[in-house]
């Protein structure tokens, strides 16, 4: 009889995730509360299911997803709306960068 291990179990998980939204045709981040990006022209940018800001200046803006920092770079940039799951980028947006 194999042996499951910890690792096993997590990639099983995966794997069953991964299964049930292809056949629910939705990305697997909206199973697994991922963060949710819209962007709209180079102008704004919204950000559903974010886990806090880690910086905020008028050059960059640094917001946590969970399992991934969300970087947004640009000129003049602002947090016009802001609640515990919601944030709304406004300004000139040069990159949107993520990592680990």
């Amino acid at each position: 009889m194999a042996r499951r291990t910890k690792d096993s179990d997590h990639r099983g998980i995966r794997e069953r995730i991964a299964d049930i939204s292809q056949a629910l045709d939705i990305p697997s981040d909206a199973l697994t509360g991922g963060s949710r990006i819209e962007l709209l022209g180079n102008r704004a940018l919204t950000v559903e299911s974010h886990k806090g800001i880690l910086e905020y200046n008028d050059d960059c803006i640094r917001l946590s997803g969970g399992n991934v920092v969300i970087v947004v770079r640009g000129k003049n940039l602002n947090l016009k709306n802001l609640t515990a799951e919601y944030a709304e980028i406004t300004g000139f947006i040069v990159g949107i960068d993520f990592t680990a």
